[in-house]
């Protein structure tokens, strides 16, 4: 399973952790322990790597416009504009949850239930 992860997006790197979670739970359904152990490191990293571009992202936004932190989408990292409220309460970009959709994921990253 060696390969390269290429992340360039926050998107994509929690499309990432959505991936690794399917394999820790079908290695948790085959009682597959190690696989378990090495999908679980793989998203706490790769959740490492979500934290830092978010950081990254908000202190540039803030920095050149004055954007409050909380008005930057955290999927995209950019100004939040056409805003919805899933079932959970919580609340998106439309164009995110369109192409969340799209992509063929249906599971909230939060609640983990199906949106």
């Amino acid at each position: 399973m060696a390969g390269c992860l290429v992340l360039r997006l926050n998107q994509e790197v929690l499309i990432e952790v959505v991936t690794f979670k399917k394999l820790k739970d079908n290695a948790e359904n085959d009682e597959k322990n190690a696989e378990v152990e090495y999908n679980d490191r793989l998203i706490s990293l790769i959740k490492h790597i979500h934290d830092h571009l978010v950081l990254m992202k908000q202190s540039q936004c803030c920095t050149l416009v004055s954007i409050p932190v909380d008005f930057c989408y955290l999927l995209s990292l950019e100004l939040l504009i056409d805003l919805v409220i899933i079932f959970s309460d919580q609340t998106h970009e439309r164009a995110y949850v369109r192409k969340w959709l799209d992509l063929g994921l249906i599971i909230c990253l939060k609640r983990r239930q199906t949106l």
